[in-house]
């Protein structure tokens, strides 16, 4: 390990520092060793994984990098049952270890490590490809994201009991967006609270696969997005959430003119979607001081998009509500009365356009033999 130098703590034995100087000497004159996935971890702990005698490594660009990690976190994560040698090859495969290129810092060491990934995600890599993160990264953005960025390296946790940290994560590149969606009822209900159902940035732009959600197929797809959890019937029961909000808004202007976009989708989108009313990453309930859609804010709210409009225009809306003999009770015995009247109206006319049918059917049979019976009654 030519580069390495090593800090020892001062309670570390005379004997553990010269077993310590032989092995490096003997590794110098010895011909690199390879490992195999056979090789067990045991041939890297007792360097790696000693608490006394804490390795820093210094790169060509003259960061140093420490060598040691916690080897019972690496054993309780998701990766515990794997080797060390499974994701530490190429460069880091042998004994010594092989000199890392020349310039090279942390980045590019955590770049170049994050590609083993895909041998054994190679279906999320693909994902990623398509990604804006991945694309930022192509363009020459080193701070884009790599896969231990997010899931961290040797204590990677279950994605669904890593929920909050992962959030974090995200705030690590996206403070301000990170402090908004902190104070939302999404935020307080993930981060405070632990929810397993409250949105998390995964949920709604994607984990592997990123698209831009400033593109009009994200904003077309919007909605649909929202309704994965404000649609199930089951948790917003939980939450005394109504759950015909998605319903509802399809079946309004905006959500009709989305969903027909979306069929064929073509020019601009400038029909509304539900961030573009209950805000986006600093949602809060519909009922507080501070939410666009409560009593006091709604109007300055449609007026975004409908200037000059009064309140004439926000009391006729029904808000994500079924009318019912409780709630907007004319409309709901308006509709229940269309539902009686068209239906009768069409039963009715259908009958009198049957009957006159057969009518004439009927008369045009009989009107020869009443001919016949005529021509008879007028002969001599």
């Amino acid at each position: 390990m030519t580069m390495a130098r090593a800090r020892w703590a001062p309670a570390t034995a005379t004997l553990t520092l010269a077993a310590a100087v032989l092995g490096l000497l003997l590794a110098e004159a010895a011909p690199p060793t390879a490992f195999g996935a056979e090789v067990d971890d045991a041939a890297c702990f007792p360097c790696h994984n000693n608490p006394k005698w804490r390795m820093e490594f210094t790169l060509p660009s003259g960061e140093t990098l420490s060598l040691y990690f916690d080897k019972d976190k690496l054993r309780g994560s998701v990766h515990g049952a794997l080797h060390c040698v499974d994701c530490h090859t190429d460069k880091l495969s042998g004994f010594p270890h092989d000199k890392l290129p020349e310039g090279w810092d942390r980045r590019d060491l955590t770049l170049n490590l994050s590609t083993t990934c895909q041998r054994c995600h190679p279906q999320a890599h693909r994902a990623i490809a398509e990604s804006v993160h991945y694309g930022a990264l192509a363009e020459g953005n080193r701070a884009a994201p790599a896969c231990t960025d997010c899931h961290g390296a040797h204590d990677v946790q279950p994605v669904d009991q890593a929920r909050a940290a992962l959030v974090q994560r995200c705030g690590g590149c996206h403070q301000d967006i990170y402090d908004a969606y902190a104070r939302s009822i999404h935020g307080v209900a993930v981060l405070q609270r632990g929810s397993p159902d409250a949105a998390t940035c995964a949920d709604c732009h994607g984990s592997h696969k990123v698209r831009n959600p400033q593109a009009t197929e994200f904003r077309a797809r919007s909605p649909w997005i929202c309704a994965r959890c404000h649609a199930n019937e089951a948790m917003m029961s939980k939450y005394g959430l109504s759950a015909d909000v998605f319903r509802t808004y399809l079946a309004d202007f905006h959500g009709a003119t989305v969903a027909l976009f979306r069929e064929r989708p073509s020019g601009r989108l400038d029909a509304a979607v539900c961030y573009d009313c209950h805000g986006s990453h600093s949602i809060v309930t519909v009922d507080a001081v501070t939410s666009p859609v409560s009593t006091e804010n709604l109007l300055k709210t449609c007026q975004r998009c409908h200037p000059g409009t009064t309140s004439n225009f926000t009391g006729a809306w029904l808000g994500h509500h079924r009318p019912s003999p409780r709630r907007f009770p004319a409309v709901y015995y308006a509709r229940l009365a269309y539902k009686v009247l068209i239906p009768g109206v069409i039963a009715f006319f259908i009958i009198v356009i049957t009957w006159d049918m057969v009518h004439g059917i009927v008369q045009r049979m009989r009107s020869p033999r009443l001919e016949r019976a005529r021509i008879k009654e007028e002969e001599p």
